[in-house]
């Protein structure tokens, strides 16, 4: 008998836009269609591929993602979208609430991967 889960169904994990602009592979996806700006508050997800403006793109929203750092990221720091599709330090208080996207789940220097979960 296996001891581990998965979820029966997850509607709404993969689903596609169409690109508003040129996006990069593992970038940040706003409702638009775009590659997100900082401080965006309509981020859905995550690309899976790169392309460019008027295709079709698989974006994953949700769960736990793999996004990149435009600046050092502590474990347990909340994120929110930077510049380019990338993530920043979320900072309570002085950041617009609708701005959290998710809370760091391991450090991450500028420009690594740092595994993200979503809370939204």
């Amino acid at each position: 008998m296996s001891t581990g889960y998965l979820p029966k169904f997850n509607p709404g994990a993969a689903f596609t836009v169409l690109a508003t602009t040129d996006i990069t592979a593992g970038r940040l996806v706003t409702a638009a269609g775009a590659q997100s700006p900082a401080d965006s508050p309509s981020v859905v997800g995550v690309s899976a591929r790169t392309v460019v403006t008027g295709e079709h793109v698989t974006v994953y929203g949700g769960g736990v993602q793999e996004l990149v750092a435009a600046e050092p990221i502590a474990i347990e720091d909340l994120v929110k979208a930077a510049a380019d599709g990338e993530i920043a330090v979320y900072t309570p208080g002085t950041d617009a609430p609708e701005t959290l996207l998710g809370v760091a789940l391991a450090v991450g220097a500028v420009g690594a991967t740092v595994p993200t979960k979503f809370l939204r």
